[in-house]
């Protein structure tokens, strides 16, 4: 966490220089700047860490400011994002789709681990009344 929050305020320092340099951004001007920070940070590399890390910075810095749901850009309310390909610019990589089913599945067994807990406690509660 120490680590995401490091590189968090490192971007929004970067972002306060350039709005003092170019004066206020829109949120489609920051969304662009959070993507050229994170792809800077990878050493020009627009992978799936890049495209990861941008989509955690440009949504943070949406939390942050308190930006509403209805504000943020199409494609990335809620729900909509896919972290692997955010601007989804590479909707037939193989290995987005692969990444993409592999964190469904997962979803899915936490899901199923949750419930199987919950009834286990509530069938230890039944008993034990």
């Amino acid at each position: 966490m120490a680590t995401y929050r490091r590189r968090y305020d490192l971007f929004v320092n970067h972002l306060n220089g350039y709005v003092q340099a170019n004066g206020p951004q829109n949120l489609l001007q920051i969304k662009q700047i959070a993507k050229n920070y994170a792809i800077q940070s990878r050493n020009g590399e627009y992978d799936i860490t890049a495209r990861k890390r941008y989509c955690s910075l440009f949504y943070s810095y949406c939390w942050q400011n308190n930006i509403p749901q209805e504000a943020m850009p199409e494609g990335w309310r809620l729900g909509e994002v896919i972290e692997y390909d955010p601007d989804n610019e590479f909707p037939e990589d193989v290995h987005i789709q692969k990444s993409i089913r592999n964190k469904e599945k997962n979803i899915r067994r936490v899901v199923e681990e949750l419930g199987t807990i919950i009834n286990e406690r509530e069938d230890e509660n039944l008993t034990t009344e």
